[in-house]
């Protein structure tokens, strides 16, 4: 209940003290009407609320940062209506009210106060909620309406947290009441247009055609002949040359060989930045967007990962690949690269030659390079650095030395980029970083 009913309170108490000591019977009369008139609004408030269902429709997926639309349906279970109700829409507010964390939430907690800090974070949770006012629901009445929302952060939401709030008949009272409604919805990672990114020899989809390799397989291009063995099709078999030969013979047929890209993710908790903008929430979007790049080039795409440890891939299309971004659980920050390195086992078996592997990280170049040097004797990797110290306040970007940093792993990369959150994801992707300079 909300703290209004303390003002008719305060003056039906005053009243009965004023009737005390006049010993006025009509002042008694009035202090207890007043007292129960506020207590039958709570109750009606009370009531009221707790009346309602809601039930909640949006869109199974959705991008970061963009607005789509909610449909919303309030019922009144009750026969007296509801006055003076408000709906807020609070799914994505507990992911955007946590306070900073690592090294930056020490520096904030120095230079503000805690009413700074109060109001910085009203500020945050009213960016991304949403609420809906109606005067009065009727009894037994439905309410239908729509509105917009935006999600901050990608992620898996199972749940849509809803704030309800109802008036009294008289206005004296409020009550309120939080409701979870199961709306899953999975926001992706926002991609960022890129202009180009090199992906082998593919350039668009149009010319994936000629990507063909004379492997052996089932298609209706003629390859040659060979031996039966045991689980071919008998619809293969080449009578003539069986005939010819006196054993089976059977036919062969070129197989196409659609060009694979693997994005490998080492991405750990990061030690700047806030919830929505740091070094692991950019390396996952800058990867939505290569995968997007590829998907729009006609190029298939795998992603790998290390989950407890042990490597995971996830392939298939665009939008398996940006789920598996949107529930990406972060490297713990314990994790040494030199682990990952010893479980490190890439399917050389899927690689053709027009396959590549790119590397997004936000661990320091100099633990990256190691990696590299392990995990990777026979390619050439692109290697997207996400900066973690361009997400401090301090961050000089003069300061930046990727050839040093790297040492001699750098002649053998296919390419580097350098993502720092002052130039942003965009113009650091659509511009490779000089790999031998500083």
């Amino acid at each position: 209940m909300k703290p209004i009913w303390l003002i008719p309170t305060a003056v039906a108490f005053s009243l009965f003290l004023i009737a005390s000591s006049m010993k006025s019977g009509w002042l008694y009369l009035v202090s207890s009407v007043m007292f129960a008139l506020v207590i039958a609004d709570s109750i009606y408030a009370r009531h009221s609320t707790r009346s309602l269902s809601l039930k909640r429709e949006c869109p199974d997926e959705v991008y970061e940062g963009e607005d789509f639309e909610v449909a919303l349906d309030a019922r009144n279970k009750s026969r007296i209506p509801a006055f003076f109700l408000r709906i807020q829409d609070e799914q994505f507010l507990l992911q955007t009210s946590q306070k900073p964390h690592g090294i930056w939430r020490k520096i904030h907690q120095m230079f503000f106060s805690a009413q700074e800090e109060l109001a910085m974070e009203e500020r945050r949770r009213r960016k991304w909620e949403q609420s809906v006012f109606v005067e009065r629901v009727g009894g037994r009445a439905e309410l239908k309406t729509s509105y917009s929302l935006r999600a901050p952060k990608r992620g898996v939401y199972s749940n849509a947290r809803m704030c309800l709030q109802s008036n009294g008949i008289l206005g004296t009272s409020a009550s309120s009441l939080v409701k979870s409604i199961p709306s899953e919805i999975v926001v992706f990672p926002k991609p960022y247009p890129l202009s180009y990114f090199p992906c082998g020899q593919v350039e668009s989809a149009t010319y994936s055609e000629s990507f063909e390799s004379a492997r052996r397989g089932y298609s209706q291009d003629y390859y040659g002949v060979r031996e039966y063995v045991r689980g071919d099709s008998l619809k293969s078999i080449h009578w003539k040359s069986t005939a010819k030969r006196g054993k089976l013979i059977v036919k062969e047929y070129q197989q196409e060989i659609i060009p694979l890209s693997y994005i490998l993710l080492l991405l750990a908790a990061p030690l700047w930045g806030d919830e929505i903008e740091n070094s692991l929430e950019d390396g996952l979007r800058a990867t939505a967007s290569i995968l997007r790049y590829f998907s729009y080039a006609g190029r298939k795409t795998g992603l790998l990962f290390f989950e407890n440890k042990k490597l995971e891939m996830v392939e298939g299309e665009l939008e398996n690949l940006l789920s598996a971004l949107a529930s990406y659980v972060e490297l713990e920050e314990s994790t040494e690269i030199g682990e990952l390195a010893g479980a490190f086992s890439f399917p050389e078996k899927r690689l053709s030659r027009e396959s590549q592997v790119i590397f997004v990280t936000n661990y320091k170049l100099e633990d990256v390079s190691y990696f590299i040097r392990e995990v990777a004797p026979t390619f050439s990797p692109i290697l997207v650095e996400v900066l973690e110290e361009s997400y401090a306040p301090s961050f000089n970007s003069t300061t930046i030395g990727a050839g040093e940093s790297l040492g001699a792993i750098s002649e053998r990369l296919g390419g580097l980029y350098i993502v720092t959150h002052n130039r942003g994801i965009e113009t650091c992707l659509n511009a490779p970083s000089n790999i031998t300079g500083g």
